[in-house]
């Protein structure tokens, strides 16, 4: 009959078809009897935790930290070990922090360990502690060790 129009027809008819349609943002999920669309699930974010441990040997003022360490033990080791090459003999854990930051403000009469969420606030808030505790306050040391983003 008209074969040209028959190829017209079924080439404008195949235009319309949805050649592949399936979106990348979804995965077609077939059944017994069903089928449908799934978004695909978003991975997870995932945090490792890091440690921080300050040492000091209170008989001479040695001093020892550790900061990004992925495990406690492992944080309070380098920092005595750390307190000991800075000629401490009697080197002990004063303070441990997870995912913080940490301030040592000295006084007078004695120092005041303090983590917070930021260095900035570590700080402020062990130098609030001092000032209403003791006098002559000075920031000693501040450091953080902050949780880290997994692949």
């Amino acid at each position: 009959m008209y074969p040209p129009a028959i190829a017209l027809t079924v080439l404008v008819v195949m235009s319309f078809a949805p050649f592949g349609s399936a979106h990348a943002s979804c995965d077609m999920q077939r059944g017994n009897g069903w089928q449908g669309c799934a978004e695909q699930p978003q991975a997870a974010t995932v945090y490792y935790d890091r440690w921080g441990a300050i040492a000091t040997d209170e008989s001479n003022g040695a001093f020892g930290t550790a900061e990004w360490i992925a495990r406690k033990d492992g944080a309070e080791k380098k920092a005595l070990k750390e307190c000991r090459k800075n000629r401490g003999v009697d080197c002990a854990i004063k303070f441990t922090y997870r995912n913080e930051c940490a301030s040592v403000i000295t006084g007078t009469r004695m120092n005041y360990f303090q983590s917070s969420a930021s260095d900035q606030e570590a700080v402020s808030h062990g130098m609030s502690r001092c000032q209403k505790e003791d006098s002559d306050c000075k920031v000693f040391y501040v450091g953080c060790s902050l949780a880290r983003k997994g692949i």
